[in-house]
């Protein structure tokens, strides 16, 4: 939802300032972004949790 309005907002803003030729696309760009962010970044922390979860994580082989 997040991601919806602050693109919507790139596209107002945009299209009052440019024109829509250039707002949309921009705006669209905008989206993905934020989108992929919102997905992407917490891939290596719910990687590190996994592998902190998991017995003998942390502890030197041979032990």
């Amino acid at each position: 939802m997040l991601a919806v309005t602050l693109a919507g907002g790139v596209l107002l803003v945009l299209d009052v300032a440019v024109g829509r030729w250039f707002a949309v696309p921009v705006a669209l760009a905008s989206l993905l972004l934020l989108l992929s962010l919102w997905y992407l970044l917490p891939l290596p922390l719910l990687q590190l949790r996994h592998a902190r979860s998991r017995p003998g994580a942390g502890r030197p082989p041979g032990r």
